[in-house]
């Protein structure tokens, strides 16, 4: 099949265990190309919101657009429905509602004085493997005041983007998609007060110091979900979050993110 003249070059993920999921991903490809990653304008993730999360990690400076196939089981709430008969990516492209979405930058410091940048589109946590509470103290550097001493088994810093998902199921708020803030949230109790979640302004920049080495406290750093490995030899002894101005996903969709997030709220 010949490909489509487009003004975009489109690079298109899929879950290759989605049978239904693969089989637009090579429809889409017959129709559009296929580019590298590198050089595409659009990254096209197919399936469901891990296809979307997965495409966000190599999306800087990029659009990220996902589809799900009407007759499909997986769940997208963030996705476009999309008719695989007739799937009409350019049209959907030109329609679609823009949000824009940074990325947290979590700078990690190490037992041995070293400092690694990572990057999360929906959340960083802080998180007990066993269940146990462990203490913590988080610190607002724009705030000359004590900081904030957290003793829990996890807490989390969340985009807008990802407070509409974990941060929001550990009953912190759901921001919407165009506000320039992030939340702290997460299972832990605060002193002097208790806490269910706090929202920073964008510009805000928040210290964690805490040791989460698994040999004493048994917890873990995750970004998106994956688990931050240290350099050997070294444990997490605290770490630097803030929202990254400078990098960005444009992400599309083709309705209000309004609608996507009370789909969410409902089905849950």
């Amino acid at each position: 099949m010949s490909t489509k003249a487009t003004t975009n070059k489109f690079h298109f993920i899929a879950n290759p265990a989605d049978q239904k999921s693969a089989e637009l991903q090579q429809r889409m490809m017959d129709q559009y190309g296929q580019a590298n990653l590198k050089s595409a304008d659009v990254i096209c993730a197919i399936g469901g919101d891990g296809s979307l999360l997965y495409a966000l990690r190599d999306s800087f400076n990029k659009s990220v657009i996902g589809q799900c196939r009407t007759d499909s089981n997986s769940v997208g709430f963030w996705m476009n429905r999309v008719d695989a008969d007739n799937a009409d990516l350019e049209n959907l492209i030109n329609t679609a509602q823009r949000y824009i979405l940074h990325p947290l930058k979590v700078e990690i410091t190490h037992s041995d004085g070293s400092v690694a940048t990572r990057y999360a589109f929906t959340d960083a946590v802080l998180a007990s493997n066993n269940g146990q509470a462990s203490l913590c103290h988080v610190f607002d550097k724009a705030v000359d005041d004590a900081a904030w001493r957290v003793m829990g088994n996890g807490i989390t810093f969340a985009t807008a983007f990802g407070s509409t998902a974990k941060s929001y199921a550990e009953g912190g708020s759901a921001l919407d998609l165009t506000l320039d803030a992030f939340i702290m949230t997460g299972s832990g109790v605060c002193s002097p007060l208790n806490f269910k979640s706090f929202i920073y302004p964008g510009a805000a920049e928040i210290d964690v110091k805490t040791d989460i080495s698994r040999h004493k406290r048994d917890q873990r750093l995750d970004l998106d979900g994956q688990t931050y490995k240290a350099p050997k030899g070294t444990s997490v002894t605290g770490f630097t979050v803030s929202l990254d101005k400078e990098k960005q996903a444009v992400l599309l969709l083709d309705r209000p993110a309004r609608s996507a997030f009370r789909k969410l709220t409902h089905d849950v």
